[in-house]
């Protein structure tokens, strides 16, 4: 562990608030589909901050995935509804991402709160630029380039890729996204969860290992 408490508690708090996912929504509380929206959401934001405040890759970066999967285990258990049938790679994706924020904040030393805040704006702008399709009209895209605007959009939200490694394809499963990003007329697969996970969680580590062997030299 660092000397220095600041990381350790950085990352408790940023841990904790991935249980906000656990809240009741629309199918109740304890959802496990909702849970990993919520981190999906918070995955990058949350490295950055920890990085920002020195927090390493380990042991203390891997406190945070490891907070979220023990919130996932009563979701996955004591949840109503469906569930998602693979909550291990969606959490592995929400790991990745978090580890490239760390990366990020690890270059941040100092502005790490608000980086993480505009982090998090800007996913939350790729999401709702999905859901509410701002590029179509009645449900098709107005010209082919803003239809490659929208599917960069749908590829780049983390929580498409989130939810879709989850096994989840919710790009179809819900009416309004279906309809208002025109996503019928953008031919794409859904991304495979062991695939995405096993990617993300490399390239994840290497990025914040790299971040680490890079402040040891700066010192």
């Amino acid at each position: 562990m660092e000397e220095d408490p600041r990381p350790v508690r950085c990352a408790l708090l940023v841990g904790a608030l991935g249980a906000l996912g656990l809240l009741p929504g629309t199918r109740g509380a304890f959802d496990d589909v909702a849970l990993l929206a919520w981190l999906a959401l918070l995955a990058l934001p949350a490295g950055v901050l920890a990085g920002s405040c020195g927090a390493r890759p380990w042991p203390t970066g891997l406190l945070v995935p490891g907070l979220w999967a023990f919130a996932l285990v009563p979701a996955a258990l004591l949840g109503d509804g469906p569930k998602a049938p693979l909550p291990l790679a969606g959490l592995g994706v929400c790991t990745g991402i978090f580890l490239s924020g760390l990366a990020l904040g690890a270059r941040l030393r100092g502005r790490g709160l608000p980086w993480a805040g505009g982090s998090f704006l800007f996913v939350l702008f790729l999401t709702g630029f999905c859901v509410r399709g701002a590029l179509a009209r009645d449900g098709a895209p107005a010209s082919h380039a803003s239809a490659l605007v929208m599917r960069a959009a749908l590829e780049l939200s983390p929580l498409v890729l989130v939810l879709e490694s989850s096994g989840i394809d919710w790009t179809h499963s819900q009416p309004t996204m279906y309809t208002h990003s025109g996503v019928e007329w953008i031919p794409r697969r859904s991304y495979r969860g062991p695939l995405a996970a096993s990617t993300l969680l490399l390239v994840g580590s290497l990025l914040a290992l790299s971040s680490t062997r890079r402040r040891g030299r700066t010192r």
